[in-house]
């Protein structure tokens, strides 16, 4: 049974609260995905709030058969966007389901508030490169 779509890449939890100066995991999650071959994607925050710490070059959900990835993630020179190449390699067909693309770990800073988290470019694209429909939920972080 295929899943019928769109996608949806969401950021889990979607909605956290933190202390200042602390470390925390956000999970890339994908799911009803139908033959995903690629994620690029970029993740922008405000870097007032909260600082990218880096991301372990695994990718549970396009790997989940076997099939090799290639991840990329690399902060942009205002630090206020990470961005995320996700890619199976080789012709296999894409991968399907629900997972999680990635794990992303940032940091808190010393200041108090309320931010975001979201995507600001995605797609989702079959193993030919072809964009998939797909909807995004980012996530807000209230720091305290």
């Amino acid at each position: 049974t295929q899943p019928t779509g769109p996608a949806t890449v969401t950021l889990n939890p979607p909605y956290k609260t933190i202390t200042t100066g602390t470390q925390f995991t956000v999970s890339v999650a994908i799911n009803l995905a139908s033959n995903v071959g690629s994620v690029p994607f970029h993740l922008v925050f405000d870097p007032s709030f909260v600082e990218f710490v880096g991301a372990p070059n695994v990718s549970p959900f396009l790997s989940q058969d076997g099939t090799s990835v290639f991840v990329l993630t690399s902060l942009t020179a205002q630090k206020r966007e990470v961005i995320v190449g996700l890619s199976r390699q080789g012709s296999r067909p894409g991968a399907s389901g629900q997972g999680t693309l990635i794990e992303m770990t940032f940091r808190t800073l010393t200041k108090a508030g309320t931010t975001r988290i979201d995507f600001s470019d995605i797609s989702v694209l079959d193993p030919q490169a072809q964009p998939l429909p797909f909807e995004k939920i980012g996530m807000d972080v209230v720091i305290q």
